[in-house]
């Protein structure tokens, strides 16, 4: 044996098939400890991607829905200038160019 080795034990304990074992067993449970939280993060992922979905739906259902009531109200305003101007229309004086409001 070597010097280092009379002298000091302790790096032949790290080769040891105990100490390997204990290592292995520690190892695998930081391993399923790792697996757990990927789990938990994904799960957190998923979770803020539908909420975020849901909301931005929610957002563009109120968007859309004041732009058809927009929509409508513009309608229904061309409408009445539609027939505002028809009433309003000047009536043609027979032999007359230029025409003369209606009274």
């Amino acid at each position: 044996m070597s010097k280092l080795s009379e002298d000091d034990p302790e790096p032949e304990i790290s080769h040891r098939p105990e100490h390997l074992v204990n290592r292995k067993e520690m190892l695998d449970v930081l391993k399923k400890k790792l697996e757990i939280e990927k789990a938990k993060h994904h799960a957190c992922l998923r979770s803020t991607h539908e909420i975020t979905l849901n909301r931005i739906k929610i957002g563009l259902t109120s968007i859309f829905e004041s732009l058809s009531e927009f929509t409508n109200d513009s309608f229904k305003l061309y409408d009445e200038l539609l027939m505002h101007n028809d009433k309003a229309k000047p009536a043609m004086i027979e032999g007359s160019e230029k025409p003369t409001l209606g009274r």
